[in-house]
């Protein structure tokens, strides 16, 4: 199972969204996601599991701005909760 994000470039050294998300490469660097299609009230249904970065793509626009979209891949089991 994969799920992607996107969103504006920001490569600040070691806090930026590139720098997290290069952190996140490989099985070794999975990092816990929890997914609430509802939102976060109590009651509302939530999914987590483990995950990692399987792609990272950049795109320049017009106007210069850069762009960021990662394709992440599930590592085991997706749990379902509620809040």
């Amino acid at each position: 199972m994969t799920f992607q994000l996107s969103g504006s470039y920001d490569d600040t050294a070691t806090t930026g969204n590139i720098a997290v998300l290069i952190s996140l490469r490989g099985i070794d660097n999975t990092a816990t996601f929890e997914y609430a299609p509802n939102g976060t009230a109590t009651g509302q249904v939530k999914a987590t599991g483990e995950c990692f970065l399987a792609e990272l793509e950049l795109s320049t626009s017009v106007g210069g701005k850069v762009g960021w979209s990662a394709t992440f891949q599930v590592d085991g089991v997706v749990t379902l909760g509620v809040y």
